[in-house]
């Protein structure tokens, strides 16, 4: 007979609480903000041209896609309706900013792919912040 020490809870790192199993509510979240966010990035960029720009259009919904995983991620997870999930840093701020200052650098070139492969990047670097921030602030 073996014995063996019981294992300590590991606490669940910053990413799998940001896409943990109950995440259910994040992405109903996402998935009605997305569309919403790409009306709004097409319109201040211009409009959305499927005939002339496919390119362009496809990257700005997938720009519309990756914000509005970034703003869901401020969501509350079940359960904890009180604590919002914003963090403590700036950073945390940040991440959120990303979505409009997207917005900004569309508008700074309508139509044009390596502004919108820019905008992506920007909206992924708040994606890449937001998972790895640090957690909410220490709760009372």
């Amino acid at each position: 007979m073996t014995l063996t020490r019981p294992t300590q809870p590991t606490r669940p790192t910053q990413v799998q609480r940001l896409t943990g199993r109950r995440s259910t509510r994040r992405v109903a979240v996402a998935a009605a903000v997305a569309p919403v966010l790409f009306v709004g990035l097409s319109a201040v960029s211009g409009g959305v041209d499927l005939v002339g720009a496919p390119v362009w259009t496809i990257l700005v919904a997938l720009i519309a896609s990756v914000g509005a995983t970034v703003l869901a991620t401020y969501v509350p997870v079940a359960g904890s309706w009180r604590h919002p999930a914003i963090g403590c840093t700036p950073c945390a701020v940040v991440a959120g900013l990303t979505v409009l200052a997207s917005a900004a650098v569309l508008n700074g070139g309508p139509g044009q792919v390596p502004t919108a492969v820019l905008a992506l990047l920007v909206t992924g670097f708040g994606l890449a912040q937001r998972l790895r921030d640090p957690g909410t602030c220490a709760r009372p």
